[in-house]
């Protein structure tokens, strides 16, 4: 709906469905589990864009509102938690009305969520954007743990800025404040470029210590990857991950990617330098094809090398 000063009001909902079959899930008391879980979903938006349009190009202020309601989630510990077990709280999920990633995990309960963007888009195509905002929990049981800045009745604070000067080139910056302190809790920072067969990013991440997700330290590396086109459809790969506080790689990878318009497929070798507890070195050498009309698929094989 809009109304006659420009804002919006946008109703929404939604019901998830799960079937589930688990074996030996740690704390549940059955060995074989057959379940279902179903978990509605319905809340509403509200947005009052305003905007400014000048001779070279246009402004947009958008604050931004939305109230979400569901039942508290439901059977999260009769599940093999495989893939929401890492919660990234930024900007560009900050509106998303479930702020896990997968199929495991759902947030449950009432929540709002508060903040703004403001866009300047000039008349050659360049644009910059920056969003802003915190989560709110008020109602029923909270599905986050500790560490993720939505564990309490308020979030951290989150903020993204994406600059776009013009085409082949993009500077991104996301970070997360303490909601008390407005210190660093996470950070990070990406370019990426291309210049004829040449495409490269370097990503930048900075991240306080975590005790209660088993990493004590503060964090700090950064990441590189690039990819040549050879030909129009073959390109070779290349990348690496490097941690600056401890000086040492973190990660190294190579391959080589077929593309066209009904296959992909890339063949990669990747090693991996990281060690904690009985996790050695390893060495990965993995192919991933897809036919674009029918789906994909993808092997590996890995090689674990003895470290004194």
């Amino acid at each position: 709906f809009t109304g006659s000063m420009g804002t919006r009001i946008t109703p929404f909902w939604n019901l998830r469905g799960d079937v589930y079959n688990t074996r030996n899930v740690a704390g549940s008391p059955k060995a074989t589990d057959n379940f279902v879980r179903f978990m509605p979903t319905m809340g509403v938006e509200y947005s009052w864009p305003f905007i400014s349009l000048m001779d070279w190009g246009a402004q947009t202020f958008t604050p931004m509102a939305q109230i979400i309601a569901s039942p508290g989630e439901v059977k999260a510990g009769r599940i093999n938690n495989e893939d929401s077990q890492m919660v990234e709280f930024d900007d560009l999920s900050l509106f998303s009305h479930n702020k896990f990633d997968g199929i495991d995990r759902v947030e449950g309960g009432v929540r709002a969520n508060l903040g703004f963007n403001y866009r300047v888009e000039h008349a050659s195509g360049g644009y910059a954007a920056f969003t802003f905002g915190e989560s709110f929990h008020l109602a029923g049981r909270n599905s986050f743990g500790a560490d993720t800045g939505l564990q309490s009745d308020r979030s951290d604070f989150v903020g993204g800025l994406q600059f776009n000067p013009f085409g082949g080139f993009s500077l991104g910056s996301r970070v997360r404040l303490d909601k008390n302190t407005f210190a660093i809790k996470r950070h990070e920072l990406d370019i990426e470029g291309r210049y004829g067969r040449l495409w490269g990013k370097a990503l930048y991440t900075r991240l306080k210590a975590q005790p209660a997700l088993g990493l004590p330290l503060d964090r700090e590396e950064v990441e590189t990857n690039f990819a040549f086109n050879v030909t129009e459809n073959w390109k070779v790969l290349a990348g690496v991950r490097y941690d600056i506080r401890n000086k040492d790689a973190i990660e190294e990878s190579f391959g080589i990617n077929y593309d066209d318009e009904c296959f992909n497929a890339t063949l990669s070798a990747e090693n991996r330098f990281t060690r904690d507890r009985d996790i050695k070195r390893d060495f990965k050498i993995s192919l991933s094809f897809v036919l674009k009309t029918v789906g994909g698929s993808s092997v590996s094989t890995t090689a674990n090398r003895a470290v004194r």
